[in-house]
């Protein structure tokens, strides 16, 4: 496929997406990014900003120069409305520094506990993994990740999902014992059912997985139809003592971007 072809069917992906949450009662704020300058990447919206329950809305510094372009004044508005925000964290400046924390790409948060887990890449600088956890108050898991062919995992959520009652991580990723069993021990000391995956797996993206809330207040954990495909009966229903699921394909994302279902949501936590 050429170039505009990508695009087109990308598009069409991610419209499709959009709709189908629609569907089943997801709230979505959906901002069009400008054509010029380009920004190839802005479908994965989760690794330039986060929200949180208590109205912080946090901006973060990311490695590549075209993904800073996504951070357009006018969304940071929209999402501040949308939230309710009262406090903004702004660690943009780091970019300059070389030092990168891509969102909730970098950073998955247990929002009941107050936890963060964080594998350490040439996007995720512990050092800055750190100062947001101190800032934020959260406690910080930080531990070192990689994939079958031995490279660094680039972004936790690859991983690790969070979810209400159980965690979906790939703990074949994670080489040194002690910190695997950190990462555990975090997980399940707060009542979590770890459901394990593969490093096969988690190369299907069957760690890059997000549950959402519908309007009504049911939990429901959206994923790609590759990473449903990737999962094995049993997997699935360890899941669904938590949870309902919602698969969608996104062959062209996932192919062209490198990223899924995960990264083209960021949550939004309204005050």
């Amino acid at each position: 496929m050429d170039a505009d072809e990508v695009r087109r069917r990308a598009k069409e992906e991610f419209d499709r997406f959009a709709a189908r949450l629609a569907e089943l009662r997801i709230e979505t704020v959906i901002a069009d990014d400008p054509e010029d300058p380009p920004t190839p990447d802005a479908v994965f919206p989760n690794n330039w900003f986060s929200t949180h329950p208590d109205g912080t809305l946090v901006l973060y510094p990311m490695e590549a120069p075209a993904r800073r372009l996504e951070r357009v004044p006018s969304h940071v508005e929209a999402i501040r409305e949308a939230c309710g925000t009262r406090t903004l964290i702004d660690l943009t400046s780091h970019e300059a520094e070389g030092r990168f924390l891509e969102g909730t790409g970098s950073i998955v948060i247990d929002h009941d506990t107050l936890t963060a887990f964080a594998c350490v890449s040439s996007r995720t600088d512990p050092g800055l993994a750190r100062e947001w956890a101190e800032t934020t108050g959260h406690k910080l898991v930080l531990f070192k990740a990689f994939g079958a062919e031995g490279t660094p995992v680039y972004h936790t959520n690859v991983l690790l999902c969070v979810g209400r009652g159980f965690a979906v991580l790939c703990c074949e990723a994670i080489s040194d014992r002690f910190e695997l069993e950190a990462v555990r021990e975090a997980l399940e000391s707060s009542g979590k059912e770890l459901i394990p995956i593969t490093l096969a797996q988690m190369e299907e993206f069957a760690g890059n997985l997000l549950q959402l809330e519908t309007t009504g207040g049911e939990p429901l954990l959206v994923m790609s139809s590759r990473a449903r495909r990737a999962l094995t009966d049993d997997q699935v229903f360890g899941i669904e003592r938590h949870t309902s699921i919602a698969d969608f394909a996104i062959p062209t994302i996932e192919q062209c971007g490198g990223g899924s279902v995960r990264c083209m949501v960021a949550e939004l936590f309204t005050k």
